[in-house]
């Protein structure tokens, strides 16, 4: 691997993902959604992370013990720096276990750029002997191989919408919460304030004034 493609990556980012994951099995499914083994790095991760999939795949009890527990069985516990204690390590990067939502597609992104550089190489590698192939046969099939990397992780591109969708895309009956049809009292999206005189409990014998913004 090249070194470009070599420094397209963060460790602590795949620690992080790792540690949120064995926080829980929800951060677990959330980042597999995500990521997969090939998204890693450091080889390490890559073994860890399959452990937990595995685990996931089992439908059984899921913990960082559990997980432990599988890469002993397979032998695979003590490629970990510290064995089992290099997964509690990776928990305690994980303060913040919904942030490694964004650890997790940096993560895709990083993997994105080591494949391009990787294709771009392969290229580069072809056109020192250019009387082998033609120098436009060697763009075309490089600008093929790059076409089918994708610039964005699938999270982020789910978020892309067309601009005129903010427009045309209204329904004719807007979504309602509370209401029926047109006669709408809470519309879906919007904010809800009930407003009363002072001292006025939810159940007291005067009706609180409601209204919406």
């Amino acid at each position: 691997m090249s070194d470009h493609a070599a420094e397209s990556h963060d460790a602590d980012a795949e620690r992080y993902v790792i540690g949120a994951a064995l926080r829980g099995k929800h951060w677990a499914l959330r980042l597999d959604s995500i990521v997969n083994p090939s998204v890693f790095y450091r080889p390490v991760h890559s073994i860890v992370w399959t452990a937990i999939k595995h685990v996931l795949d089992l439908g059984e009890a899921y913990d960082e013990m559990v997980v432990a527990q599988h890469l002993a069985d397979a032998g695979q516990l003590s490629k970990l720096d510290g064995g089992a204690a290099y997964l509690s390590t990776c928990s305690e990067y994980a303060v913040i276990p919904a942030n490694s939502v964004h650890q997790a597609e940096r993560m895709v992104q990083f993997a994105h750029k080591r494949a391009a550089a990787i294709k771009l190489q392969q290229a580069l590698e072809r056109l020192k002997h250019p009387g082998v192939e033609s120098v436009c046969s060697v763009i075309e099939s490089a600008a093929s191989d790059l076409s089918g990397l994708s610039a964005m992780g699938p999270s982020a591109q789910s978020r892309i919408v067309k601009g005129g969708s903010f427009l045309l895309d209204i329904p004719e009956i807007k979504p309602s919460i509370w209401g029926r049809g047109k006669e709408i009292l809470w519309a879906r999206g919007e904010s809800l304030v009930i407003a009363g005189p002072q001292g006025t409990a939810a159940c007291g014998s005067k009706r609180p004034r409601m209204r919406y913004r």
